[in-house]
């Protein structure tokens, strides 16, 4: 088996860490700093020119190989794939790679579905006091922002996107480019929904990256987030916030990522996770660069199942949160992922206000 936490030639195979659930033979490979594209270009050919001269003359196991590339527009540069242990050491002795981990299984964290209970978050995001009912905001409501959220999609059909504010980015999970789970709707909703959300003008964008079951690989959210990146650098970086409302556990990979997104000048907000435990041991919340978000009751109390810890920026409404389901009408869920968007959608909000004037 590899070594855990190895190093050979300066390239890092980083350590398991418990209770992680890896995905066989799947690793993500991140390239040094600064490295050229050029540079970048030759190395996977390196990698592709390899990995087809095991399988066809040593008779290696039959694995995919390289997957996924991602070359964030702030520099970050690595890639994923199927890998033998014996291709993942070749790799290792290169260079010009600065680590290698593996992939992991990612999951939503939204817990409780109850019907017909009023939602509070919106007001509690407008009064100083617990306790208020009534949500007070300015006309511009984050118009002219966009908003990507990195889940399980949207129904951009809901009538609480009027019609068209909710577009499909992209799918890195599937070939269904719907919301068959709900969480990512109702996440979608609590940022930019004409009822329940903080900026009920914004324009959402949906980037799939969980599966029907909540599900997903690490390697994939990671690619959610260089196109998420990648399409606000081309909308306008200083109108684009980004809500991820899912974690995995740590992962430099994860983390190197999300400080990418933030260097390239987005607001980034994420769930802090709901395992009761330090979300320092949770990515991509331990990432000091973005906005970290831990979820609080009605009473402001944190809430049993949140995350805590040095890492959280921000408590936010994530008990029994009213927003949309897909098919239209609304659902209740509670969990940091309902936290989080009531940060993302109050960081458009405010682009929204400063853009406007108002």
């Amino acid at each position: 088996a590899l070594a855990a936490a190895s190093v050979i030639n300066g390239a890092e195979i980083l350590e398991t860490r418990a209770g992680v659930q890896t995905l066989a033979d799947k690793y993500i490979v991140v390239m040094n700093d600064g490295m050229t594209d050029k540079d970048f270009d030759s190395h996977r050919s390196w990698v592709n020119r390899t990995h087809r001269r095991r399988l066809i003359r040593r008779g290696a196991k039959a694995m995919g190989g390289m997957k996924y590339t991602r070359n964030f527009p702030t520099g970050l540069k690595g890639y994923s794939g199927h890998f033998d242990e014996q291709m993942i050491m070749e790799i290792s002795k290169r260079a010009d790679v600065k680590y290698i981990e593996r992939d992991a299984r990612v999951q939503i964290n939204a817990i409780e579905q109850q019907d017909n209970v009023p939602s509070w978050g919106l007001a509690r995001v407008g009064s100083q006091e617990p306790g208020g009912t009534t949500y007070y905001y300015d006309g511009t409501a984050g118009e002219g922002t966009t908003a990507y959220v990195i889940d399980t999609g949207t129904d951009i059909q809901h009538e609480e996107f009027d019609g068209g504010r909710a577009t499909w980015g992209e799918n890195f999970v599937d070939d269904m480019d719907m919301d068959c789970n709900g969480h990512g709707t109702h996440v979608s909703g609590t940022v930019g929904g004409r009822t329940f959300g903080v900026a009920k003008k914004s324009n959402i964008v949906a980037v799939k990256v969980l599966d029907c079951n909540g599900s997903g690989s690490n390697s994939g959210v990671i690619m959610g987030m260089e196109w998420a990146t990648e399409d606000a650098q081309q909308k306008g970086a200083d109108t684009s916030v980004v809500n991820m409302s899912h974690r995995v556990a740590f992962s430099q990979a994860s983390n190197d990522a999300a400080a990418a997104i933030a260097q390239g000048g987005v607001f980034l907000a994420v769930a802090s996770g709901q395992d009761n435990v330090d979300a320092a041991d949770s990515s991509p919340a331990s990432e000091l660069s973005i906005c970290t978000v831990a979820a609080s009751t009605e009473q402001d109390g944190k809430a049993d199942f949140s995350n805590f810890g040095q890492v959280v920026d921000v408590y936010a409404a994530g008990d029994s949160i009213t927003s949309d389901k897909p098919g239209g009408g609304s659902q209740v869920l509670s969990g940091t992922s309902m936290a989080t968007p009531h940060v993302a959608g109050l960081g458009a909000y405010l682009i929204g206000l400063g853009k406007g004037g108002g």
